[in-house]
C-alpha cells in the first residue's frame, strides 16, 4: 500500500486503490468511478470493509481489525478510510451482510464480557460506540441491534450507539 498520510490509501499492489477495491467488491463502485466528483461511500462500504491483521485467536487464525472506507477520490484513484494504515502494510477485503452488521454489536459485547474478568452483575453501565456508516447501512434494523445489545448486556444500562 502506498499512503498519503495515514488514512488515504493511494495504491494497493502498485495499482490505484479504487481499482483494486472495486475488483474485490465485484464491481460495486464501477459507476461511481466514472463520475468526476469524489464520492462518499460510507453506507455502502459497510458490506465491504477492508481489514488488517492485528493479532491471532486461540487457534492461531488471524484476527482482523476492520478498516471502514469512507470516500473514493476519483481523480487520483485513492480510497479514504477511518483507521490508520501504514505504508507497505498488507490489507484485505472483508465482506458481510446487513444481518452481520445488526448482530455484530451484541457479539462483540458478549465477547468483551466473557473475556473481561468481571461479571455482568458487577457492571453498572457501559459506553457503546457503533460505527456511523454501519448504523446508516443497518437503517430501520438498528432497533433490532439495540435489542440484541441490551440482551447481551443483561439489561445493564448503556450509553451511545
Amino acid at each position: 500500500t502506498q499512503m498519503e498520510g495515514t488514512r488515504k490509501i493511494c495504491t494497493i499492489d502498485n495499482r490505484p486503490a479504487i481499482e483494486v477495491y472495486n475488483e474485490w467488491t465485484g464491481g460495486h463502485y464501477t459507476e461511481l468511478m466514472k463520475t468526476k466528483e469524489n464520492s462518499n461511500i460510507l453506507a455502502e462500504s459497510s458490506l465491504y470493509p477492508l481489514g488488517q491483521v492485528c493479532g491471532q485467536d486461540e487457534d492461531g487464525e488471524p484476527f482482523y481489525r476492520s478498516i471502514h472506507p469512507s470516500q473514493i477520490w476519483t481523480k487520483t484513484g485513492a480510497v479514504q478510510v477511518f483507521s490508520d494504515v501504514k505504508e507497505g502494510e498488507s490489507i484485505v477485503m472483508m465482506s458481510g451482510t446487513k444481518e452481520n452488521v445488526v448482530n455484530r454489536i451484541a457479539g462483540v459485547a458478549s465477547h468483551i464480557v466473557r473475556t473481561s474478568g468481571f461479571s455482568l452483575q458487577e457492571a453498572r453501565g457501559s459506553l457503546v460506540i457503533f460505527c456511523a456508516g454501519a448504523m446508516m447501512f443497518a437503517g430501520d434494523s438498528i432497533g433490532i441491534a439495540a435489542q440484541k445489545l441490551n440482551t447481551a448486556l443483561g439489561g445493564t444500562p448503556y450509553m451511545g450507539m
